[in-house]
């Protein structure tokens, strides 16, 4: 549960890992450059609506579960088009 504790300490890098971070701070990116009508479609997406004041819908990638790569786009592309989806955000690749 976000409190202000959590809302005050969101620019800390220290408070949190740097997923977070990011995450945070893309969802501020958003709020400021991205059309108030765009969709966006992520794993948390209460809490990225939370940062980004915008539509953001559900994408469980456990739903997934052992389809093939093939199976696994076709069913993301099928949720994209679906939900009516503009941005996709998710979480970086390990550095």
């Amino acid at each position: 549960m976000l409190n202000r504790k959590h809302l005050s300490n969101i620019e800390r890098k220290d408070y949190y890992n740097s997923w977070y971070s990011d995450y945070f701070i893309a969802g501020k990116w958003v709020r400021k450059n991205v059309s108030a009508k765009s969709v966006i479609i992520h794993c948390y997406p209460v809490v990225f609506y939370l940062y980004s004041r915008h539509k953001t819908v559900f994408f469980d990638v456990s739903s997934l579960g052992s389809a093939t790569p093939l199976r696994s786009l076709e069913k993301i592309k099928q949720t994209i088009k679906q939900k009516k989806v503009d941005y996709i955000v998710s979480k970086k690749e390990s550095e």
